[in-house]
């Protein structure tokens, strides 16, 4: 196992934000979440083709490219799967990445459920850019979100 998140990684998987693109010396269990551009420097640095052979490498089941206003792809071994947000107009990304991470992890953690759980990050994040600064998701904005999608 690789050193530092040993302990913590006991129950499984954990989703990291990482700026780095050294990611092969991280941790077991780790699941990237890395943007566009985030995610081409990795492959650079690691002398990596394609995603697929990254995800390999690394023995992961899945692992999250976030497009921006785009939304996201989960690369899996077999499949990418995108997602499209439904954005209106956007006013603000700041925090959009933050939300989607944290709205994913809550979502799979809750159901095992990869997809399902992609689907509701971009669509907490689609409610958050159509806001100015730094502002947090209410309960209210999303309760509705199974009936929606």
């Amino acid at each position: 196992m690789r050193p530092v998140l040993e302990k913590y990684n006991k129950s499984g998987l954990f989703f990291v934000d990482t700026k780095k693109t050294d990611i092969l010396n991280y941790y077991e269990g780790m699941i990237p979440f890395p943007n566009k551009k985030e995610m081409e420097n990795i492959l650079e640095a690691n002398d990596y083709m394609t995603r697929y052979e990254l995800l390999r490498e690394m023995d992961i089941p899945f692992m999250i490219e976030t497009l921006s206003e785009e939304g996201s792809r989960i690369i899996t071994k077999g499949a990418i799967y995108h997602d499209k947000p439904i954005v209106k107009d956007i006013i603000d990304v700041t925090g959009a990445g933050d939300t989607y991470i944290s709205a994913f992890s809550l979502y799979y953690y809750k159901f095992n459920n990869y997809y399902r759980a992609q689907r509701f990050a971009n669509y907490c994040c689609s409610k958050v850019i159509t806001k100015k600064g730094t502002i947090p998701i209410t309960l209210e904005e999303v309760i509705d979100f199974d009936s929606k999608n």
